[in-house]
């Protein structure tokens, strides 16, 4: 995620074009991870630490509110059934590549 906001600050993808394809993800990935990036920019002071995944939410977040997108429901346990199906998803596709060689 740092990546791809280093990619917005570059300009190297328009803001609109990142939340069309990126802002489901983002807003929630940061959702779940955004004390554990703050409590770690304490522990090692480096405040700039992973500013770039917070710059591009913070630009997200804000396109979806103009644009009158539904608020992602952010939630605990809305947060925790992302991050299942995230995972289902993952598995699937690992289960999908290691039988690739199986069904050639």
């Amino acid at each position: 995620m740092e990546e791809l906001g280093i990619y917005l600050k570059l300009q190297a993808i328009t803001p609109d074009a990142m939340w069309d394809t990126y802002s489901w993800y983002i807003e929630h990935y940061y959702s779940m991870f955004k004390n554990d990036i703050l409590r770690e920019r304490i522990d090692t002071q480096e405040q700039h630490l992973y500013e770039n995944f917070e710059s591009l939410f913070s630009q997200l977040e804000a396109i979806s509110s103009k644009k009158g997108a539904p608020d992602a429901n952010r939630t605990t346990v809305a947060l925790r059934q992302f991050a299942e199906d995230e995972v289902r998803r993952t598995s699937s596709f690992l289960k999908l590549q290691s039988m690739k060689g199986q069904l050639t």
